[in-house]
């Protein structure tokens, strides 16, 4: 089960993201540490992939609601104008009532 547990999130991994590694200045007092980088598409398309297969209704109504208007409000260089802010604001308000 474990192992079946452990690839399910190594393909995730490669589907969506990457993980990658920070410089350790000090090893003698840090350990190596990672970062997951989630990509926007990608990740996208992992959820279209998958929102048919979703059981408990709230998150397959969440899953639906990211796939209709989250690429419409999320720019692409992270800078949002005041209209922006707003229907991000009321998408997250929207989204936690579901």
């Amino acid at each position: 089960m474990q192992k079946e547990v452990l690839s399910l999130l190594d393909s995730i991994v490669t589907k969506m993201g990457r993980i990658i590694s920070k410089k350790n200045y000090n090893k003698e007092k840090h350990k190596d540490s990672f970062t997951y980088r989630v990509i926007y598409n990608d990740s996208l398309i992992l959820l279209k992939e998958i929102e048919p297969y979703l059981v408990i209704d709230r998150k397959k109504s969440r899953a639906k609601l990211i796939l209709q208007k989250y690429k419409k409000i999320t720019p692409r260089n992270g800078k949002y104008n005041d209209e922006l802010r707003k229907r991000k604001e009321q998408f997250y308000k929207e989204f936690m009532a579901l």
